[in-house]
């Protein structure tokens, strides 16, 4: 798919769970799409796509993380 016409899957407000085969603490923890996402691309002809920022509920806190499209998955209704 042309980087022109690639659409960000996932929007401000919705929740995701970070997948378990992801490299991060917060592998399989549901969290909610804090901001916008925003484009990112490596050389031409290479790869593209979209950073998330990701706000968590842990123990009272609130931390967000950053990842990748690929790292987030929907979380069922």
């Amino acid at each position: 798919m042309p980087e022109s016409k690639q659409m960000p899957k996932f929007k401000k407000g919705d929740g995701v769970r970070v997948r378990s085969s992801s490299h991060s603490p917060y592998a399989g923890t549901i969290g909610v799409v804090d901001d916008n996402p925003s484009r990112y691309s490596s050389p031409p002809k290479r790869s593209s796509g979209f950073w998330y920022m990701v706000r968590f509920d842990w123990k009272g806190l609130h931390p967000a993380a950053r990842f990748m499209e690929e790292d987030l998955e929907t979380v069922g209704d």
